[in-house]
């Protein structure tokens, strides 16, 4: 990291008009960064690598998990999710969180080696036929949803289809 990455992370980046956020039942956006239903597909960098190495990520072990860089938000911006605003970065409920993350896990501010601190994020969970199924805007930067949530949806899409299959055969 260098003093330059550290700050271009706080500068405005360009903007890019997100479009509306998908709501449940609807397809999911699909491009070709991220084909949906998913296919084989992956992408990768070296920041990404970094980021992955510090997590104790490694694709032998989790193999379902597929990392897509997005470095010009457009993907982002397919999905919903634009820039910020200087409360959801930098609001009081923010910096607790910050804080309490460091004195309680030990993680403290790691070194920005790319990105944007005003990209906003969010979570979705989409079946196997791509339909979405949850959906989680964060509403500050440290908010990261419910993602448990975002697994029962699946977890419920999938017991229904299971049910469906066996009242078929009847």
């Amino acid at each position: 990291m260098t003093f330059q990455q550290e700050f271009s992370s706080w500068l405005r980046p360009k903007y890019v008009e997100p479009s509306p956020v998908p709501t449940v039942g609807v397809p999911a956006p699909s491009t070709e960064q991220l084909t949906l239903p998913r296919r084989d597909n992956q992408s990768t960098v070296i920041a990404t690598d970094t980021w992955l190495s510090a997590l104790d990520y490694s694709s032998t072990v989790t193999p379902n998990i597929q990392v897509v860089v997005d470095d010009t938000r457009t993907l982002y911006a397919r999905w919903g999710l634009g820039s910020s605003s200087m409360w959801h970065v930098m609001s009081p409920m923010s910096m607790w969180s910050v804080y309490r993350l460091g004195k309680d896990e030990g993680i403290w501010k790691r070194p920005t080696e790319s990105g944007s601190r005003w990209q906003t994020a969010g979570g979705f969970a989409i079946d196997g036929s791509g339909i979405v199924q949850w959906v989680q805007v964060a509403a500050r930067a440290d908010d990261v949803g419910e993602l448990e949530e975002g697994v029962k949806s699946l977890l419920d899409q999938d017991q229904m289809h299971a049910k469906e299959r066996r009242d078929s055969k009847l």
